[in-house]
């Protein structure tokens, strides 16, 4: 009596018993010992290309990540964009499957500009990345802000950077409250920072306290008309939450400070 199928649909090194498994997996076998990729079904392979090109890797990109000439995936990139798909032969599929890092070309800005804003909450502002990435200010700033794409080599130093800073607080205190008024997500906000799609609907970042952020801002030298825009009050509020909650002293120092005297 044959067995009944239980592959799964996009399983391509299946256990199952089935006649036409057990045969698949054979055949897999006899390839792997002969020295020839394994075959990879097309629509996986496809699958995993389209969404790169979606997240805008270029012909160079994709080159780089597989060991490809870059002309080759030319075709593959206009067709993905006239909404077309291309036949992959079972070597390039399993190249696609394998692709690593792009270190030439350009690919989307999404992950860069994550993990730049993701360094701002913990302390790390524009400035202070300039020295530690060897990215010019106003790159890092157009990164940050809406640029489409960057560079891969810009990515790879700006992902180095991210690795190196991510779980240690940095110095600056500005760059923690402006991302905390932006709205923008700490590194553990995220589980796969690279992958555009993931979207952390369940992260809220709100701080414990009013005081954190004054103490921040304080430490940076703010005014206090710095503090109100960032917290979004007026002096009046402000003073009354100073009184209630023990700051009077951090109210003085800001309000002598958008006088000049301190």
């Amino acid at each position: 009596m044959r067995a009944e199928c239980i592959r799964r649909s996009k399983s391509y090194w299946t256990t199952c018993p089935c006649d036409t498994c057990v045969l698949d997996r054979k055949r897999a076998t006899k390839r792997l010992h002969v020295g020839l990729p394994h075959r990879v079904p097309q629509d996986i392979a496809w699958a995993k290309l389209a969404r790169a090109i979606d997240d805008g890797w270029t012909a160079r990109a994709l080159g780089s990540a597989t060991g490809r000439d870059a002309d080759y995936f030319s075709r593959h990139v206009a067709a993905r964009r006239r909404g077309d798909t291309v036949r992959l032969g079972p070597t390039i599929a399993a190249d696609i499957m394998r692709m690593g890092v792009p270190t030439e070309g350009q690919i989307g800005a999404e992950p860069s500009r994550r993990r730049l804003r993701a360094l701002a909450c913990m302390g790390y502002g524009l400035n202070t990345l300039v020295d530690d990435t060897g990215i010019s200010f106003s790159t890092l700033a157009m990164i940050r802000g809406n640029n489409a794409r960057v560079s891969a080599a810009l990515a790879v130093r700006i992902t180095a950077a991210y690795e190196r800073l991510h779980m240690t607080p940095g110095p600056d205190g500005q760059a923690r409250a402006h991302a905390r008024t932006s709205g923008w997500l700490p590194p553990l906000a995220y589980n796969r920072i690279d992958d555009a799609l993931e979207t952390p609907t369940d992260w809220a970042y709100t701080p414990a306290d009013r005081g954190e952020l004054v103490d921040d801002m304080l430490q940076s030298g703010a005014t206090l008309s710095d503090v109100l825009r960032h917290l979004k009050i007026n002096a009046e509020a402000m003073e009354k939450w100073c009184d209630r909650t023990g700051r009077r002293a951090a109210f003085n120092r800001l309000l002598a400070r958008e006088r000049g005297v301190a």
